[in-house]
């Protein structure tokens, strides 16, 4: 039994080692989009692949809001008005708007499904992100009138994405859920009369090529 157990270690590691061996790519560059909430993402992040499946890097970008007249819309400065329910082209309106940095970690399987250059498999990613200032506009009903709030959020929040990657030679693709602390998402409770946040949830894209 001894004996079977240290020749499969001694395989396992020999396979790793013959992995990373073959493994001549050591940087990640993605494009990055997210939709959590209300807002959107985007940015472009860098990792220093260590190993076939771990690296280590960040990113930059910026995430605003998501008006009535959708991510589109917001691309193309067409704003909703919700008053009178159709669109106008506003030069003056500025929607909100956050830089960040984001230190992070991906995580990548093996593939699990594939032949020749192509592949399936899965990618996972945490970071921490340091925005500038990003104020919105919230608001409670009490009955009789609605009554707005402008909130400064927190320039730190925490997050990760998971979700399946479909590669081709050095290129991949991935989509999948996104959570977050991200503060953009404070519900007003009757109970406590106290706003309180949620955690942020919602879908990323991410194209990365490894070199």
């Amino acid at each position: 039994m001894t004996i079977r157990l240290a020749i499969l270690l001694l395989s396992l590691i020999l396979s790793v080692n013959n992995l990373v061996a073959q493994n001549d790519v050591k940087h990640r560059a993605g494009l990055n989009l997210d939709f959590n909430g209300d807002t959107y993402s985007l940015g472009l992040s860098y990792h220093y692949m260590f190993c076939p499946w771990a690296g280590i890097g960040g990113g930059i970008g910026y995430f605003s809001h998501v008006s009535d007249s959708g991510f589109i819309g917001n691309i193309g400065s067409w704003w909703d008005d919700d008053y009178y329910g159709d669109y106008y082209y506003d030069d003056e309106y500025e929607p909100p708007l956050s830089f960040y940095v984001e230190p992070s970690v991906i995580l990548r399987t093996p593939r699990l499904i594939g032949r020749g250059e192509f592949g399936i498999g899965l990618t996972a990613r945490g970071y921490v992100r340091l925005g500038t200032n990003y104020e919105y506009t919230t608001g409670y009903y009490n009955g009789r009138d609605y009554t707005e709030v402008v909130y400064r959020a927190d320039n730190i929040s925490f997050g990760g994405t998971v979700g399946p990657t479909v590669s081709f030679g050095p290129v991949s693709f991935t989509i999948g859920y996104s959570i977050s602390t991200l503060d953009i998402n404070r519900t007003f409770d009757p109970g406590t009369r106290r706003f309180k946040r949620e955690p942020v949830q919602g879908i990323f894209l991410d194209f990365a090529g490894y070199f």
